[in-house]
Formats: C-alpha cells, sequence, structure tokens
C-alpha cells in the first residue's frame, strides 16, 4: 500500500502512483509480457556485449551483478505528483534510508542508464539540507532510518567530524557536476545554488587539510589528513566550478577552479610516497585506494596529471589480495 514515510507525507510505490493494485499490475503485466521481454532480451544482449567489449567475459558478469544489486538496493517510489523518488537503504551499518555517500557509488549507474533516477535520488537530499531542518553549511550523510526519511539519524548526538560533512559536500557536488555535465545544462542545480555554494565554501576551508572526520569507510573510524579524502574534496570544489560555469557565474567558476588546481598541487606534495600516494600526509609508509580520482577524469577537469593515476594502479596491482584490492594497508 505504501512505502515510504517522507517526512510528512506517505510515499507509495513508483507502480502505484496511478492506484493500481496487486491484481491491476498482474492484469498489465500478462498483458505485455511479450513485448516486454522482447524489449529486456535485445537490451540485456546488447549491455552485454558492450560489456564484454570493454572488459571480456568476467568483467561483463561482475558488471551484470552490479546492475542487478544496484537497482534492488533502492526503493522506487512516486511523490504527490508521481513524480520518481529513489532511497537507497544501507544494509549492514544501520539501516539508514537515503545515505548520500550510498548515492556517490551507485551514481554513475544511474547517469548511465537513467539521469531521470539520478534526480530521483538527489531530490530529497537537496530539499531536506535546503529545509530548516538541516542547520550545517555542508551536505547531510542520511535521511533517517529506513523506511523513515524524516531527518538525519547518523552522528547527530556528536560533532560535525562525526556527520561526514567533507565526505558528503564532496559526494553531492561531485554527482550534480556529472549531471549538468552529461545534460549540458546546470538546471536542475540552479535553485540550489546558493546552498551548493555554502557546502563548497566548507570545501575550500576544510578538504585540503581535513582535521579528524569519518569518511565512507567508517569501520575504520576518525582520520585527520586523510589523503583520499582530501581528493574527494578538491574534485567537488571544481564540479562546483562546472556547476557555476554551466549557471552563468563565471567569476565563481574562476575562482573555484583556481582553488581546486591550487589544491591539486599541493595535494600532490602532500600525499606523496614512494611510488604512490599516502593513506594521511603525515603516515608515510602506507597507501589507500584513491577511488575518487576517477572523477577528475569523467567530470574532464584535469586537475592531477595522468600519471598520479597510473602509478596509483600499479601500485594496487602489487599489493591486491585473491578477492581485489584492500581500501587501505590497514
Amino acid at each position: 500500500e505504501l512505502s515510504i514515510k517522507y517526512f510528512r507525507q506517505n510515499l507509495r510505490p513508483y507502480w502505484r502512483r496511478h492506484g493500481d493494485d496487486a491484481a491491476a499490475l498482474l492484469r498489465k503485466a500478462a498483458a505485455d509480457y511479450e513485448s516486454l521481454a522482447q524489449r529486456c532480451a535485445d537490451f540485456d544482449q546488447a549491455l552485454m556485449a558492450a560489456l564484454r567489449k570493454v572488459g571480456g567475459e568476467q568483467y561483463a558478469q561482475l558488471c551484470a551483478l552490479a546492475y542487478r544489486q544496484t537497482f534492488a538496493g533502492n526503493k522506487l517510489t512516486a511523490d504527490a505528483q508521481g513524480q520518481p523518488l529513489l532511497f537507497p537503504k544501507e544494509n549492514f551499518s544501520n539501516g539508514c534510508i537515503g545515505t548520500v555517500d550510498v548515492l556517490f557509488p551507485q551514481a554513475p549507474f544511474f547517469l548511465v542508464f537513467s539521469p531521470a533516477l539520478t534526480k530521483a535520488m538527489l531530490v530529497p537530499v537537496l530539499d531536506y539540507a535546503a529545509s530548516p531542518r538541516w542547520p550545517y553549511a555542508y551536505a547531510p550523510h542520511d535521511l533517517g532510518t529506513y523506511p523513515h526519511a524524516t531527518g538525519q539519524v547518523y552522528g547527530m548526538g556528536g560533532r560535525d567530524g562525526d556527520r561526514m560533512p567533507v565526505e558528503e559536500s564532496g559526494n553531492m557536488l561531485i554527482i550534480l557536476a556529472a549531471l549538468a555535465r552529461s545534460e549540458g545544462n546546470a538546471d536542475f542545480a540552479k535553485p540550489y545554488l546558493p546552498m551548493l555554494a555554502k557546502w563548497a565554501g566548507y570545501l575550500a576551508r576544510e578538504g585540503l587539510g581535513p582535521t579528524n572526520q569519518l569518511c565512507s569507510a567508517d569501520m575504520f573510524g576518525h582520520l585527520p589528513r586523510n589523503a583520499n579524502l582530501a581528493l574527494k574534496a578538491i574534485i567537488g570544489i571544481g564540479g562546483y566550478a562546472q556547476l557555476c560555469e554551466l549557471a552563468g557565474k563565471p567569476d565563481e567558476a574562476k575562482q573555484y577552479f583556481a582553488i581546486a588546481r591550487d589544491y591539486a598541487a599541493k595535494w600532490q606534495v602532500l600525499a606523496k610516497d614512494e611510488g604512490r600516494t599516502r593513506l594521511a600526509y603525515d603516515a608515510p609508509g602506507t597507501w589507500s585506494m584513491k577511488h575518487n580520482l576517477i572523477w577528475d577524469r569523467i567530470l574532464g577537469l584535469n586537475l592531477f596529471p595522468e600519471s598520479v593515476g597510473d602509478a596509483e594502479i600499479a601500485w594496487y596491482l602489487k599489493v591486491q589480495k585473491q578477492y581485489g584490492l584492500p581500501v587501505d594497508n590497514r
């Protein structure tokens, strides 16, 4: 009947947006079965062929698993106007709904397959952050505990660093920049620009040398001067500059591009270690997966030379284990 409590609204699942019940759904599915089965088969075949071309059979199989997991980890609902709203659920931590560092790793999937669903997952977070319920100058971490999207629960009793402010502000600005880039305009982000300016300002103040903050790998606890987190902040600042450029704010774009370039140059010195970069600036002999670096390429920012990524990958191939690459040396 109803799926998600979204502040004062009780949302229906998307398939029920016109009032259908289960019997009506089954009737429609039976009537459309042949055409839908054909469309599904055509899509599967085209996608798997494209994946095999890029990375071979094993890569294609991994992507097929990721496709199913990504879709299944979300609840698709409709708002009062019948527009889609998409909510991911965390499983093994605390059951949070609409977690921004879950939106971030699933963003590439939705950017490729459905810009509409990319917006559907961002709208609840943006509207919550723009409301008086969220008093901070950085992005939220979550919307509540599934299925109640009624306000952040993570780290709310603690300090700023407990709420992942650099992590989530960087995540949101990067996803919004990627969406704008794929659409060729910043129309979706425009109404939120004053708020996004606060997040970019926060990253400019706190991002290059993050204080004792949690990041998405929160099972490891707080870590000051986390190099991968700083990387996210720098690319987030660059992403905000791109949004300003597309939104007709050339002066602000220039200002934030300059900050991002300056920080990127400093980061390469601060994070440098033998043949790779460090887990934290002041931790020689360490390493961590710099997965945030991929967004420098996706957004076309080119803040970092290709040699940085090449050296990282060469190092990962040395230290990866049987089932893949650990998050870091710990």
